[in-house]
């Protein structure tokens, strides 16, 4: 892996888990902010990404943010529809089906899950 596409997917990285709260976030958003073409950014995470897409790790950071939310919502400070939009996600029924698919549980089952109070 080229020493600059490691540099980059560092910093890609790190503009990832600054902003995976805007739905918005994309790609194309990431790119405009380096200065970088779409390509470019798809060629960086294909190098030095460790086999994890731009979209994977952007997923990824925002399944953890919602994991740490879930824990304090079990505690009453949020509906998982809340947690999904403070994540980045736009539609909460996806966020509940990805989030299934990855943890093995809808959302609002986590805090159980897991045995938090």
């Amino acid at each position: 892996v080229p020493p600059r596409d490691r540099a980059m997917h560092a910093l890609i990285h790190q503009w990832i888990r600054d902003n995976y709260a805007d739905a918005e976030a994309s790609v194309a958003k990431a790119a405009a902010h380096f200065n970088l073409s779409t390509r470019y950014v798809h060629k960086v995470f294909a190098s030095a990404g460790d086999g994890v897409t731009f979209r994977e790790a952007l997923q990824h950071e925002r399944l953890e943010a919602a994991k740490r939310l879930l824990r304090t919502a079990a505690a009453g400070t949020g509906s998982v529809a809340q947690v999904a939009y403070r994540c980045g996600f736009s539609d909460p029924a996806y966020f509940g089906l990805v989030f299934r698919k990855k943890y093995g549980c809808p959302p609002g089952a986590y805090p159980r899950a897991i045995g938090a109070p």
